[in-house]
């Protein structure tokens, strides 16, 4: 193999590993976002603070606040 090819073969690596770490950063953002909402649903906030806030969907909101408040039942169970 030869100098320019190992040279195109490390850009092309390089690449990849380049689009890898885009993809984690954006999936860290949206683990955040749902931290953050999860958070604020167990503090209290209602459906629309959520939606608004955090950018939800009000089938994600709703789902999310279901989910605290079963941790919540379980917790003074």
């Amino acid at each position: 193999m030869g100098m320019s090819q190992k040279m195109m073969e490390l850009n092309r690596q390089l690449e990849v590993v380049s689009d890898r770490q885009i993809d984690l950063s954006m999936q860290d953002a949206d683990g955040r976002l749902y931290s953050r909402a999860s958070k604020m649903a167990e503090l209290g906030a209602d459906l629309h603070e959520l939606m608004r806030e955090c950018d939800l969907p009000k089938a994600e909101a709703e789902l999310l606040m279901r989910l605290q408040q079963t941790r919540s039942q379980k917790r003074h169970s």
